[in-house]
């Protein structure tokens, strides 16, 4: 019972923007048509957050739950939640833990072969390994050692922060395929996120930041996001509000979310792209629904990856871009 690792919050802190929270006052939401929930360590930078996304007007029509926080906040207790979570086919996002829970976490995961894809919003990167693939999202070269670089790279693994703006086609796609999202306040820049002992001059702009949470909310395969608050003021009311918009955009891309995907249904355009170079051809996918695109990886089994247009029209101009190479 997700009781016993979760305890109410101060009803002073329920508000409209959920659709329901577990509260001082009441019983343990109802969770049998619940989308998405939202649950945190104890904090007062949490309670702030609560606050602060209470201020804002809510758009989207998905189940937004508030289930309260956690009672003990190891890997063990956290693994408990999202598992029961994930059993009802439930959406967790968690608020204030570190990279290394994250990781915790992950691996208990990662025994059972749960765990897929993967990606990190952060200044530094993690390399993946065999049984995990790790996306890195929005780091800066200038504070990575170089072998560290250089093996990323012969992983082709993510955009680095000059990356991610120039190249931006390729983040939708990338963060449509990700399974679990660890989002580290500390990428944000100095400017935009003050109170980070860890953030720097540069990196993400805030309104980058909300752009990213969209995108991940309308993955199809998305089954967790966790968000590293940890480094910030616990009373910064900016930053709290910074956070409860991220959450927003986040809530609102689930709710745009695609319904259809070309590995099991039909409204899709297919595209063959002969390659000179190889005796080899690649299938794309347009869905005449909202015109994303995919790239078939295996006829056999039936895979897709998500891609850009852009990746489809570089494959008929150049040859296919290297980060596709990497899926064939």
């Amino acid at each position: 019972m997700l009781e016993n690792w979760l305890s109410p919050i101060h009803s002073p802190l329920v508000n409209n923007y959920f659709s329901d929270a577990y509260s001082c006052q009441g019983n343990f939401p109802d969770l049998s048509d619940a989308k998405v929930v939202v649950f945190s360590r104890d904090s007062n930078f949490s309670s702030i957050v609560r606050k602060s996304i209470g201020q804002l007007y809510r758009h989207a029509d998905v189940s937004f739950i508030d289930i309260g926080v956690l009672t003990v906040d190891n890997p063990s207790s956290i693994y408990q939640v999202i598992t029961e979570l994930h059993d009802g086919y439930i959406l967790p996002i968690l608020l204030g833990i570190d990279y290394k829970c994250f990781i915790e976490f992950c691996s208990a995961l990662q025994l059972e072969d749960k765990l897929h894809n993967c990606a990190f919003i952060s200044n530094t990167i993690h390399l993946s390994d065999n049984a995990v693939h790790y996306e890195n999202l929005g780091f800066q070269r200038h504070i990575i050692p170089k072998f560290q670089f250089d093996e990323l790279m012969v992983g082709n693994e993510g955009l680095s922060l000059g990356h991610l703006r120039s190249r931006q086609y390729t983040l939708e796609p990338i963060l449509r395929d990700i399974n679990y999202l660890h989002f580290d306040m500390a990428s944000v820049r100095r400017s935009d996120c003050p109170s980070s002992h860890r953030s720097l001059p540069t990196g993400l702009h805030a309104a980058e930041a909300c752009q990213i949470m969209r995108y991940a909310g309308e993955g199809m395969r998305l089954k967790l996001v966790s968000l590293d608050t940890t480094d910030l003021d616990d009373s910064d009311e900016v930053e709290a509000m910074l956070v409860a918009e991220l959450l927003w955009y986040l809530h609102e891309g689930i709710s745009v979310r695609p319904i259809h995907h070309p590995s099991v249904a039909d409204r899709f355009k297919e595209y063959i792209v002969e390659l000179n170079e190889v005796d080899h051809s690649l299938t794309f996918a347009q869905s005449t629904d909202n015109g994303k695109w995919w790239m078939k990886i295996d006829n056999a089994s039936n895979k897709y990856v998500a891609c850009a247009y852009e990746e489809y029209q570089m494959s008929i101009d150049e040859g296919i871009p290297d980060r596709l190479l990497k899926f064939i």
